[in-house]
């Protein structure tokens, strides 16, 4: 349903009383004044029903809607706290613009890590994380990949350490479980 305007001609003064005060009456400027400001307050709104809502009756309704629908889940790993070998996931949707992928840091932890990446394209997640003890630390990386093979269908790989900046010195999938995927739009 379109905003409805007022769609009287502009009002032009017949009868002027100089000896009544401006406040006291109503003036043909005055109706035009009203006549302007809410033409132009209902061209900024426009047409609700060209919303892509199912609320199209209220402003506020709408963009409640749409606040509320910006991200959704398109997939959930069904066991967080195991270890996560290569797999394909299928999202349940290709109706988003970003992926936000959430990564566990470790299966037995709540530490978590998220990485994003536009519709199409791959994501890479990465944590370093020093360990030892009696003054003795080392440093750990471990990333794993995300490949895209369609809109709704990804290749994760294995969960790759490495120690004190060597080349990859093996797998780890007790590492970066992914636990989510949210799908948004612009």
């Amino acid at each position: 349903m379109a905003v409805q305007t007022i769609t009287y001609d502009n009002k032009v003064a017949l009868n002027t009383n100089p000896d009544i005060a401006d406040i006291n009456k109503v003036t043909d400027s005055d109706m035009n004044e009203i006549k302007s400001v809410a033409n132009n307050n209902a061209n900024n709104i426009g047409d609700l029903s060209t919303l892509t809502t199912t609320t199209t009756s209220s402003i506020v309704g709408a963009v409640n809607e749409i606040n509320s629908t910006r991200l959704v889940s398109l997939w959930t790993n069904s066991a967080p706290t195991s270890a996560f070998g290569p797999q394909n996931v299928q999202l349940s949707s290709s109706d988003y613009d970003y992926l936000i992928w959430i990564f566990k840091f470790h299966r037995s932890t709540n530490r978590q890590k998220s990485v994003m990446c536009l519709k199409g394209a791959g994501a890479i997640a990465d944590m370093a994380w020093d360990y030892g003890a009696g003054g003795t630390y080392y440093l750990a990386e471990y990333y794993r990949q995300v490949n895209c093979t369609d809109n709704t269908h990804y290749a994760i790989g294995d969960d790759y350490v490495r120690y004190n900046g060597w080349t990859n010195t093996g797998t780890d999938n007790n590492y970066l479980i992914p636990i989510a995927v949210y799908g948004g739009k612009f």
